[in-house]
């Protein structure tokens, strides 16, 4: 009978610590790409890249439409002349120079949006933490929740690659943690982070 009760009360402890592991192991869905477009830091600093790119753009297109009124100049000019020769080189290494400028800036670009996005990954991934750890949330998911368009085949490739077909309403963050990005810095420490949805 005794080995009865303390059978019964192994039962007892693992059922509880069980439930409590179930309780604790809990998993919501977050749309990152949404959190990412409607962050305010986010928006502010990709716009701010993307003007300083077309600046550039418009900036080469007017040296390289210089480079081509030298050239149509320089046509008039006898091709066996020592100023035609002299006018070419000088087109040419203008020319070059552009390039290598093009390249340059690119990898500069390049470098700039990534450390845009890393700084907002960092952000968005602090938030998503502090939210989890106030509602005991083990895990979080990625997933797409844009809405499939027959006229545009990209997203429903997106969604046929997604790894979560289907995510409850009441176990997707995205919304509060887009709120938590809208807060004021002062707002959205740990102890503010806790709007629940769940």
């Amino acid at each position: 009978m005794r080995w009865m009760l303390g059978l019964i009360c192994v039962c007892v402890v693992l059922a509880g610590r069980i439930e409590s592991a179930v309780g604790q192991a809990s998993l919501v869905a977050i749309d990152m790409g949404a959190v990412f477009e409607s962050h305010p830091l986010f928006v502010t600093q990709l716009e701010g890249l993307k003007q300083e790119i077309r600046q550039f753009e418009e900036d080469q297109t007017r040296q390289r439409e210089a480079l081509n009124g030298k050239f149509q100049l320089l046509r008039g000019t006898d091709p066996n002349s020592d100023d035609y020769r002299q006018g070419e080189a000088e087109i040419a290494s203008q020319a070059a120079n552009l390039d290598v400028q093009k390249r340059l800036r690119g990898k500069e670009f390049a470098q700039k949006e990534a450390k845009i996005y890393y700084q907002i990954y960092t952000d968005v991934s602090s938030k998503v933490a502090a939210y989890c750890q106030h509602h005991g949330i083990s895990t979080v998911i990625h997933y797409n929740s844009r809405p499939m368009d027959l006229e545009n085949p990209a997203t429903i490739m997106e969604r046929m690659g997604s790894n979560v077909v289907y995510a409850r309403p009441d176990w997707e963050i995205t919304q509060t943690i887009k709120d938590l990005c809208q807060a004021t810095p002062a707002a959205s420490g740990p102890t503010a982070a806790v709007p629940a949805n769940r």
